[in-house]
């Protein structure tokens, strides 16, 4: 009976948190699930329609309006405040995972990475990291902040192999 009870529960979670409720309207959704995918290309994500539709819905209601009033008068670049591109940078890391998102990175950007070194960079950049940096490259400014940038080389430079590093830099 426990175990049913605990199952219950755990059914209930998965479907209040999977669940859509955001309080906009499907066509303010569908303008801010398309804004997504414009401000995470530019900051060179690609996202799968599960994952604009998760980042969404983890914005309060009056990001996601202002993220679809944002893109309808886009002209290919959206101008984000920093607090709505560190909430759309935020939900991102939540929805696809930040391990997801450092193999996807290190794979375009060094290549054939190892996994200790995969595994490395994964247990040393953290969340918040993570997302400063998505943060930075929406917003469009085209280069992230000098303090950001010093934490991603220490990072690379304690874990990738020196041959890494080398193909890392030529790209």
């Amino acid at each position: 009976m426990r175990r049913l009870l605990i199952l219950v529960l755990v059914a209930g979670l998965f479907v209040a948190a999977c669940s859509r409720d955001s309080g906009i309207s499907e066509a303010d959704h569908a303008l801010a699930t398309q804004a997504v995918s414009l401000s995470a290309s530019l900051a060179g994500i690609e996202l799968t329609a599960p994952d604009r539709v998760c980042v969404v819905d983890r914005l309060s209601a009056q990001e996601a309006t202002e993220l679809g009033t944002l893109y309808e008068g886009n002209d290919g670049v959206l101008a984000l405040t920093d607090d709505l591109s560190s909430s759309v940078a935020d939900a991102v890391v939540a929805c696809v995972g930040t391990d997801t998102m450092i193999r996807s990175g290190m794979l375009a950007f060094a290549g054939d990475v190892s996994d200790e070194s995969l595994a490395c960079t994964g247990d040393r950049f953290d969340r918040q990291l993570l997302g400063e940096l998505i943060s930075s490259l929406m917003e469009g400014k085209g280069q992230m902040s000098t303090e950001i940038e010093i934490e991603i080389n220490l990072v690379l430079g304690v874990c990738l192999s020196p041959t890494e590093l080398l193909r890392l830099h030529q790209n």
